[in-house]
């Protein structure tokens, strides 16, 4: 039986480096990757093939919600590929694509593995908050 995943398409008005860093530097990472506009994230990053890191996002009430794994595959300004793993599901995989289109990124998300359809449908609605709030990042860092 083939495990739920789920597929993410954003365009956002950056350059394929530009984007890439935001997502491995861990100080622009903190700046954008949360699901929800007050919330707020820590990152510590080993940012290599084999490296690991730990991603903790803290809710507006307190909540901490820590999320690790380890990079199996980056080509830069095209491609990371990681596992994710949360306390309520492990060894999942995530590849983001970075690809160039007239002058923008046409950012692919796909997360792969997840145990169930519930757990697949609740990400689907967080990454799409972590890609609102990068689109912002974004317009707010390019704008400078």
């Amino acid at each position: 039986m083939t495990k739920p995943m789920l597929v993410i398409k954003r365009e956002v008005d950056a350059k394929p480096d530009v984007v890439f860093a935001a997502w491995c530097k861990p100080k622009l990472l903190m700046r954008w990757s949360f699901p929800f506009q007050d919330w707020k994230s820590t990152t510590e990053n080993d940012f290599k093939i084999g490296g690991q890191y730990t991603h903790i996002v803290t809710a507006t009430d307190g909540t901490l919600h820590t999320h690790t794994g380890k990079y199996l595959d980056i080509i830069p300004n095209q491609k990371i590929v990681f596992t994710w793993n949360v306390f309520d599901m492990q060894d999942t995989l995530i590849t983001v694509e970075f690809n160039e289109v007239d002058g923008k990124t046409q950012i692919t998300l796909t997360h792969e593995n997840f145990p169930d359809p519930e757990l697949r449908t609740r990400y689907y609605e967080s990454w799409q908050g972590c890609l609102n709030n990068l689109e912002k990042f974004l317009s707010n860092e390019t704008s400078k």
